[in-house]
């Protein structure tokens, strides 16, 4: 079990009071005893007593505690009205001490005390003042403050040499619990108030053994003249006065009484808040900050109007415990707002979606002064979420139900609206806007580091930029333990690489080689998987491995390698850093590692579905190979236009630059010729596309600009190796207007591509065009028919007839003439296949090589029936007596050919 721990006081101006630090340990590291937030809030709702053995403030208003009035009107019989502060040695000090009895005690010297019944306070104002004074010091103290009423047991007068040493009050037995002291304004010097343990194993320990609980001064030199102090402590606290050195002072002491059956004493309030000291003071410092909910919604107005008095007698309580429990801790109050939308549907309300935002609106300190601007952070920091037992991530709120109206109260404001249907039934959607009060409560040791790096990457970069400049090994550590721990912790790429740089460039003794190597590491796996390194970086990790040595590394290297996360929605370009990342590390190793199988696996499944840059691509796999070789890059290479074709897009530049690459690696490199082969096949779909869907003026420019000779060869390769569909819709493309096909038949004739043009015109004529139809496109003229103005069909095929007559006459490599091609497709035109068999009209008694038929037979196989009949009838010789079909082997089955269509 954890050590009983002895309280702190109570302090709402430690400075000025002067009370001394508490005694407990703060955690700093994983080791020794931690403990959690559930710790925390079990031992809150577990305390009985919740505050300190001794509290001490002034009572002038401008603090938590309620003012006294600094002219209380005080008379002392035999001497009348007594002026305050009282100066010593002025006639009414001396008939203060002519009247009054000096108290006979070992403990005590030179202190003069009247009984309550020779005196008077006139003051109106100073009953009501006092009953308010009685219930901060029952806060403080940490008891019901409606069941506790004070009693002025006397007036005590010091001045010069007066002290006390340290003694304990009498026990006078009852219901009296503690004492109340008020100081009168007075002038001193000196006259300090220690307050020991009330622990009865203290007592027979020296006194100078004894643990200081708190030190007072009640204002003596300064503000003590101008208005009232108070202190108040349990009856089983010692204490002592140090001597007065000058001055005067004048306390009312009352005798503070409770009404209950169990007296609280010193003892019980250590016993109930070491729990939740321990458990504050012993957090991991990432997890000092926590937000108890008061399930309420106190206004702004009240707030900042009285602070910490506005809140109810058990939310001030839990205040009080967290000021007392927390070393160093700031308690501030919170307004909160929450919104709570919620999907339903069917007879039973089925949720079929639920989701919360909250935020902060307010921030307010104890006095109600309003300090969001100064501690705005904490909205990037704080979280609404509630502790769950067994869940490491555990939220700040001091809750373990989920349930909003324990925690955010009464709902403000509820709207519902119907939103169609879910699965056949009507779905409704609610909205609610809860509004509550929070304590907030966090460690100002850990606000510049651990808290700060909790609003994200953001803070664990500015904590980062401080540990570089400073050096300090220390702060690093503790920023270490925030990044393992907490997920939105995690460091950017320039804070990595900046901290990696500052391990690998460390010299000296100032830190052991071995404790730079398991910092490197910690520091590599800090990095956010959010973030994919940059080239920097990855010069810093192998600047890293040769300094340490990979085995060194290795493990950190790759987790860093081996997050799927990284690669998910990122482009080639990263994939590409990563390679060349792990070409360069291989060279360092005696064996390669498999870190690049995984990264081309990582880019296959994850990769993004677009290429923003091909140039960049281009340039940087260019150069790749040239810095390792076309040996080491293959798979590089390989992985790269997968992807580009995977992910391809239709626009001009980006296939250009992707062809222009392609054309390089075939051209240089002929250990890849087969696959570079197969990849500019492949590069035949997108590239048909591309042009289908980019505009005539845009494909013109690249027949006719400086790229036109690749176009050409872009084109030969569409003609040469592509499919049905390529052919089909190369063919749509270059009939899309008229000024289309005829740059496209000019580009091809001027161009020199590695074969004749006229052969790259013809397979076009035979392959793309005679197969296809012109329809209404503003592209074409007009022309004149019975039933209104339309397109002619075959205007394409004679555009290019005008250009090419004798185009139709050449045979192809199978023997084939152009209308052999235009009869074996179900597509193509009446008007075309006439235009072609004008222009060659002998072609009509030719039988096509592939099939074995005539040209009419050809086309009524492929339901072209008016084609067929005009055919016939230009040579009814081939069906007289059957003798020319005849001819063919009849045991041979007609073949048809790869082009019908």
């Amino acid at each position: 079990a954890p050590p009983t721990t002895r309280g702190a006081a109570a302090n709402d101006n430690t400075q000025q009071d002067g009370s001394a630090d508490d005694s407990v340990d703060t955690y700093d590291g994983p080791d020794d005893y931690p403990t959690d937030r559930w710790d925390v809030f079990t031992a809150l709702n577990s305390a009985s007593y919740r505050g300190s053995c001794c509290a001490a403030d002034k009572a002038d208003g401008t603090t938590t505690t309620p003012a006294l009035p600094s002219t209380p009107g005080l008379r002392i019989n035999n001497i009348g009205k007594i002026p305050l502060p009282v100066v010593s040695d002025s006639h009414a000090a001396k008939a203060i001490k002519s009247n009054a009895w000096k108290i006979e005690d070992k403990s005590y010297h030179k202190v003069y005390q009247i009984e309550p019944h020779t005196m008077k306070i006139r003051n109106p104002a100073w009953e009501a003042s006092l009953k308010n004074l009685v219930k901060t010091a029952a806060y403080k103290l940490g008891v019901d403050p409606t069941r506790l009423t004070a009693e002025l047991d006397m007036l005590l007068y010091m001045d010069k040499g007066s002290r006390v040493d340290r003694c304990r009050n009498a026990d006078e037995g009852g219901n009296i619990f503690g004492t109340l002291l008020v100081q009168l304004p007075s002038i001193f010097t000196g006259g300090k108030m220690h307050l020991f343990s009330g622990n009865e194993e203290d007592e027979e320990d020296d006194e100078e053994d004894g643990d200081t609980m708190s030190t007072f001064n009640l204002g003596a030199s300064r503000e003590a003249e101008f208005s009232c102090h108070f202190m108040c402590h349990y009856a089983d606290v010692e204490y002592e006065i140090e001597k007065i050195k000058s001055g005067s002072r004048m306390l009312l002491r009352y005798s503070l009484h409770f009404r209950g059956q169990t007296k609280p004493t010193a003892r019980l309030l250590n016993s109930s808040m070491s729990p939740l000291k321990w458990s504050l003071n012993m957090l991991p410092r990432m997890d000092r900050i926590i937000l108890v909910p008061l399930a309420t919604s106190y206004t702004p107005i009240s707030l900042m109007q009285h602070g910490i008095n506005a809140l109810s007698d058990h939310h001030r309580a839990n205040a009080e415990a967290i000021k007392v429990a927390g070393k160093g801790w700031k308690l501030l109050i919170v307004n909160a707002k929450m919104s709570h939308t919620q999907l339903s549907s069917g007879y039973h309300g089925h949720v079929t979606y639920s989701n919360s935002t909250s935020s902060i609106e307010q921030i307010f300190d104890e006095h109600g002064d309003d300090v969001s601007l100064p501690q705005k952070w904490l909205k990037k920091v704080v979280d609404f979420d509630t502790l769950s037992e067994d869940d490491e991530d555990e939220g700040m709120m001091l809750s373990h139900d989920d349930g909003y109206s324990d925690i955010w109260g009464r709902f403000k404001s509820h709207t519902s609206s119907r939103r169609g249907y879910h699965y056949d039934e009507e779905e409704e959607a609610t909205k609610k806007l809860y509004e509550a009060t929070f304590l907030l409560a966090y460690d100002t040791s850990s606000e510049e580091t651990e808290l700060k790096c909790l609003s994200g990457c953001e803070g664990v970069a500015e904590v980062s930029d401080k540990v570089v400049a400073t050096r300090d090994y220390g702060l690093l550590k503790r920023l270490l333990s925030t990044v393992e721990t907490k997920e939105k912790s995690k460091f950017t790429v320039r804070s990595c690489g900046m901290l990696l740089q500052m391990m690998t460039r460390s010299t000296g003794k100032a830190v052991l080689s071995s404790s730079r190597i398991t910092l490197a590491n910690r520091i590599l796996l800090g990095l956010s998987t959010s973030f994919e390194p940059s080239e920097e970086l990855y010069e810093t990790v192998l600047a890293a491995v040769k300094t340490f040595g990979h085995d060194e590394l290795s493990g950190s290297i790759s987790k860093l390698l081996g997050d799927e996360t990284r690669m998910h929605g990122h482009e080639l370009s990263v994939f590409l850093h990563r390679a060349d990342f792990i070409l360069n590390l291989n060279k360092c190793l005696e064996s390669e590692s498999n870190h690049l199988e995984k990264s081309i696996s990582d880019l296959t499944s994850h990769g993004k579905t677009r290429i923003s840059d091909s140039t960049v691509i281009n340039v940087t796999i260019i150069s790749m190979i040239s810095h390792h070789g076309w040996e080491a890059m293959g798979n590089v290479v390989k992985a790269s236009l997968d992807f580009m074709h995977k992910v391809s897009s239709k626009m001009l530049p980006d296939l250009m630059n992707r062809a222009r690459l392609l054309w390089k690696f075939r051209r240089r490199y002929n250990q890849g010729y087969n696959f570079i082969q197969a990849c500019l096949v492949d590069f035949v779909v997108p590239f048909v596309a591309g042009l289908k869907v980019n505009s005539t003026p845009t494909v013109i420019g690249y027949m006719n600009g400086q790229h036109k000779r690749l176009f050409m060869k872009l084109i030969r390769f569409v003609i040469e190796y592509g499919k049905k569909d390529e052919l089909h819709g190369f063919g749509l493309f270059a009939i899309k207007t008229e000024t289309l096909l005829s740059a496209l038949l000019k580009a091809i004739a001027e161009s020199n591509v590695g074969m004749a043009s006229q052969v790259m015109l013809r397979d076009i004529l035979n392959k793309c065009l005679v197969q296809r139809s012109v329809t209404m496109r503003s592209g074409w003229p007009n022309h004149t028919k019975e039933d209104g103005i339309s397109v002619h069909p075959s205007s394409h095929v004679r555009k290019f007839l005008e250009a090419y007559p004798d185009m139709v006459k050449k045979t192809d490599g199978d023997g084939r003439l152009t209308l052999h091609h235009a009869v074996d497709s179900t597509s193509a035109p009446f008007e075309a296949v006439m235009d072609v068999f004008e222009a060659n009209p002998k072609s009509v008694s030719v039988r096509d090589p592939v099939s074995g038929l005539y040209p009419f037979m050809l086309a009524a196989s492929n339901d072209n029936i008016a084609a067929s009949f005009s055919l016939l009838l230009a040579d009814p010789s081939l069906v007289l007596g059957g003798t020319q079909v005849d001819t063919i082997d009849s045991n041979k089955k007609r073949k048809r050919s790869p082009s019908m269509g």
